[in-house]
């Protein structure tokens, strides 16, 4: 009875860290970018939405995001480069990013609203592959934009 009790609560453990979000997954799309491209803003449709809450999963941040990020990037040459990385979308939504380096990052309210901005700099942080998750504060959904951008 106690090695049932152990795998069940075992298992239960595993099955709420699944939920949480986890690079592992990778984004539905994979593009390769270097800075000088990026200097034009590129801009993709996306769905903000997501089931797991931030905080039950040990973040300290408030939102919603899905398991899996949204879009994963593979950035080259991103030296000299800082990237601004932002939502545009008619709910309140949150940005959370798994840089290169493993380092996470969060933003709910960036300075246009309710709409989330990063910006990171930093060959370690983005010489690599990045990872994006688009979710909402309050767990809805909604449609958007996600805007890459480098100041070139």
């Amino acid at each position: 009875m106690k090695q049932i009790a152990l795998t069940t609560a075992f298992l239960l453990a595993a099955a709420a860290a699944q939920a949480c979000p986890d690079y592992r997954l990778g984004g539905d799309v994979d593009y390769g970018f270097t800075g000088d491209v990026l200097t034009r803003e590129r801009e993709y449709a996306i769905q903000a939405s997501g089931g797991q809450a931030l905080t039950a999963c040990g973040f300290q941040h408030s939102g919603y995001v899905p398991s899996a990020p949204t879009m994963s990037f593979r950035l080259l040459r991103m030296d000299h480069y800082p990237l601004e990385i932002r939502v545009e979308a008619e709910c309140d939504t949150v940005l959370l990013v798994n840089a290169a380096n493993g380092e996470w990052y969060y933003n709910d309210d960036g300075p246009y609203g309710y709409n989330p901005q990063i910006n990171l700099r930093g060959s370690a942080v983005l010489n690599g592959r990045v990872d994006i998750w688009v979710g909402t504060y309050g767990g809805d959904t909604c449609f958007g934009d996600l805007v890459l951008e480098t100041d070139g």
